[in-house]
């Protein structure tokens, strides 16, 4: 199979024997799905405000400062940052967590429910925890401590300085991290022009492979706080990268389909979309399985008990 260049399927049986071939022997598959193809892998929080994304950035701070003070429970009831970021995206708060699902179904839903004149996109991320990506191996334990430091620090030192003590006991990750090229055990001599920084770019590096800080994600398996979780088979990738008084101070890119990077996408033609929407219904796939709360159920129960509805079933 070609994988340069992305995938067209016109069927959901076509687009389940395409991942079929991609997926052969690897385990634990993430999928997400775009109804419109231009949209890029990237978190809301790394997304201007504003419908044309042409506004200024979210206050990441701010957000959860203001998210808590609201509901000052939902510190309380969620153990650590990922928790409360992962409670915070469930009632639309803008993070830096991008929702992906172990269900190949479900990613089809979302490709296929809006826009119905722009195609649409699925994502396939093979092995998210495959033991040969360095960065998760050795990295993984500390992707919380060092993503904290992103949200909760607003100045370049005080960010290097929780990184170098989240790393402080272990020589190994020492040798790996850079700082703008500067090795991490050194980084503390930038400190008194930190501030000054236009960016700082956070890099892992070994002899065979580079990792932009910035540009990297690690694989988050959510505890199942809520029932979308659950219906949707929900899993997360947890960015890097930081903004800081509007302005980039921690560089963060989208995520791109590549072989390297085990990642590949299947376009969705627009003209297919109400023909796959009707297959995965007959799957079991619609709205009000996938969203649980009530209001969802409540229109659910709307849809199907229209009049005009009815007389088309009675009429086949």
């Amino acid at each position: 199979m070609k994988t340069d260049v992305p995938i067209r399927a016109q069927s959901l049986q076509e687009i389940i024997s395409e991942v079929e071939l991609l997926a052969k022997g690897k385990q634990g598959i993430w999928f997400r799905g775009h109804s419109d193809s231009s949209f890029e892998l990237l978190p809301s929080v790394f997304r201007r405000s504003g419908p044309n994304q042409d506004g200024p950035y979210y206050d990441e701070v701010a957000l959860l400062e203001e998210f808590v003070r609201r509901h000052p429970q939902a510190k309380h009831e969620h153990s650590n940052t990922l928790e409360l970021l992962t409670y915070a995206q469930h009632y639309g708060l803008p993070t830096r967590l991008l929702d992906w699902t172990e269900n190949l179904l479900v990613a089809i839903y979302f490709a296929c429910i809006e826009f119905p004149d722009t195609d649409g996109e699925i994502f396939i991320r093979l092995s998210p925890k495959s033991p040969n990506n360095m960065f998760e191996l050795t990295c993984g334990s500390y992707s919380e401590a060092i993503i904290k430091a992103c949200i909760e620090e607003v100045y370049p030192s005080n960010i290097i300085e929780k990184i170098i003590k989240t790393i402080d006991n272990n020589d190994f990750l020492f040798n790996y991290f850079f700082i703008n090229n500067i090795p991490i055990e050194k980084a503390r001599d930038t400190w008194p022009i930190a501030n000054k920084l236009g960016e700082l770019n956070i890099t892992f590096k070994t002899d065979d492979v580079v990792f932009p800080h910035a540009g990297s994600c690690f694989s988050y398996y959510p505890p199942l706080i809520n029932k979308r979780l659950i219906s949707q088979s929900g899993c997360f990738t947890v960015h890097a990268g930081k903004v800081s008084n509007d302005n980039i101070l921690i560089p963060f890119t989208p995520l791109k389909p590549s072989q390297q990077c085990q990642l590949f996408s299947i376009i969705i033609p627009h003209d297919v979309k109400e023909k796959i929407l009707y297959s995965l219904k007959n799957c079991g796939i619609d709205k009000s399985r996938l969203f649980p709360e009530l209001e969802y159920q409540v229109q659910a129960i709307k849809d199907l008990c229209k009049y005009s509805t009815r007389k088309d079933q009675f009429h086949e």
